[in-house]
Order: C-alpha cells, then structure tokens, then sequence
C-alpha cells in the first residue's frame, strides 16, 4: 500500500509544474547573468558551504542540450524528473551551467570536505567543481585536486 501511495505522490509531481512562471523567468535570468544555477526548487534556498561535484554522467543524471534551446519549461522538467533524488538526499542540488554554447543539466553533490570533493571528482570524470562561496569561481578537477595535494590532502576541519 506504501509503494502505490509513493507512486502516486511521484507521479503527480511529475505532472505539476515545480517552478511557477515566475520562477521560471527568474532563473532563466539567473541562467543569462551567472552562466548557470543550483537549486532544489526554491530559487533562494542556497547550497551550504561547501564544493559542488556533479554525479558520474554514467549514471545517467546529466543530460546535454544547445544552450539556444534551454528554457524555463525544459528546466522545470529537469528538476521535476529528480526532485524525489534531491528529497531522499539533502546534499543532492539541480542545476544547469552554460559552457560555450552546451548547456549542462546535472545533479550535484555538495562535499563540506574538499579532499573527498576531489576524489568524487576525479572518479567521476568531471570536468570541473565549484565552491559554493564563490559561485562564479568554477575550477577544473585536475588543479583542484592538484590544490588539496598541496595542502596536504588533509579533511577540512569546519
């Protein structure tokens, strides 16, 4: 009986909007200004500090499209498609970011440790993290883990 009622629930959401209009204009304005956005469905709720490291395209969480073509409903659907993921994981975000006319659509974890950050990274074969602090400060995966080697690969004491 748990299972139907759970079925249900995600496939009414999957059928109704996550972003209202609204919202949907305000991130494709944060999409024009910033180059991208994270979010789990509430536009001003923000990652925690910490290192933003995208789940292994393998598993089949990122999806790749012209950045010309991105647009409020084709996100919204994104977000829907993963929300009951984000739900059973607080550190799992949505997002997108633009990178010369690709546009990115992933699932991102959130690592307050910046070495296993860049373990995740390297494993995943990512091609870059952020920090959640300097949310225009995206760096490639090779110097990131090339920094935590040099300060000693040790955990980040918060």
């Amino acid at each position: 009986m748990n299972r139907t009622i759970a079925a249900a629930v995600s496939v009414l959401r999957q059928a109704s909007p996550l972003l209202n209009d609204d919202q949907k204009r305000r991130l494709m304005q944060l999409i024009e200004e910033t180059g991208g956005y994270t979010t789990r469905g509430d536009l001003d709720e923000h990652p925690a500090p910490g290192t933003m490291v995208s789940l292994p395209a393998s598993q089949g969480h990122e999806e790749i499209l012209p950045t010309s073509t991105v647009n409020g409903e084709n996100q919204d659907d994104y977000l829907k498609r993963k929300q009951d993921m984000m739900q059973n994981n607080p550190d799992l975000w949505g997002g997108g970011w633009d990178d010369e006319g690709t546009f990115y659509n992933d699932l991102s974890q959130n690592y307050d440790d910046p070495w296993e950050a860049a373990h995740a990274a390297i494993i995943g074969e990512q091609l870059g993290v952020y920090n959640t602090d300097m949310y225009d400060d995206a760096v490639s995966t090779q110097k990131f883990f090339n920094d935590q080697i040099a300060k000693g690969g040790r955990r980040n004491d918060r």
